[in-house]
C-alpha cells in the first residue's frame, strides 16, 4: 500500500494553511487524483490517503467563509495550537461539509484505506450554536459529530 501523506489539498505547501479546503491541488497531483491511484493500483499497490477533517487553518477558504465554524467560546478569541483551529463537529451543518468533503474524495478513485490524524487537543469549548443548557454536552455532541462524519463513505 502507498499512502499520501500531507500536502495533496488546497494551496497546502507549509503546515498553517488550507486545512479545511479539501480539494485535489491538481498542480501538484498532475492529471488528478484517480490517473495517480490508477498508476499505483497498476503496479500491485493499494492507495490510502491523509485527512485532518476535523481541524482548520486560519489561513484557509473555509475559515475566510465560516470563521464561525471553528469551535470557541462565544465572545473570545479561539486559541490556535498548531497554527489551526478544531472545527466544531457537534453542529449537523458543519458534520455535512467534512462529511461530504472527505466522502467525494474517496467517491473519486479507488481508495481503500484513510488515514486519518488528529493533532491537538481540543480546547475554547463552547459554540455559539448550543444553548447554555446543552453547553455542556458539546464534547459528547462532537464525538458522535465525528463517528458521523466517519462512517458511509
Amino acid at each position: 500500500m502507498l499512502v499520501m501523506d500531507d500536502g495533496w489539498f488546497g494551496k497546502r505547501n507549509s503546515d498553517n494553511c488550507s486545512l479545511g479546503d479539501w480539494k485535489v491541488n491538481e498542480e501538484k497531483i498532475t492529471g488528478g487524483l484517480k490517473k495517480l491511484v490508477d498508476a499505483v493500483n497498476e503496479i500491485g499497490l493499494e492507495f490510502g490517503i491523509w485527512f485532518e477533517p476535523e481541524m482548520i487553518s486560519p489561513d484557509s477558504e473555509l475559515y475566510r467563509t465560516h470563521p464561525d465554524w471553528a469551535i470557541q467560546i462565544p465572545g473570545r478569541e479561539a486559541t490556535q495550537i498548531r497554527q489551526q483551529y478544531v472545527l466544531d463537529l457537534s453542529r449537523k451543518e458543519i458534520q455535512d461539509y467534512a462529511y461530504e468533503c472527505v466522502a467525494s474524495i474517496l467517491r473519486s478513485a479507488n481508495i481503500t484505506y484513510v488515514k486519518w490524524d488528529m493533532n491537538r487537543q481540543l480546547s475554547d469549548l463552547g459554540s455559539s450554536m448550543l444553548s447554555r443548557e446543552s453547553k455542556q454536552e458539546l464534547l459528547h455532541r462532537y464525538v458522535l459529530g465525528s463517528v458521523n462524519c466517519s462512517t458511509n463513505y
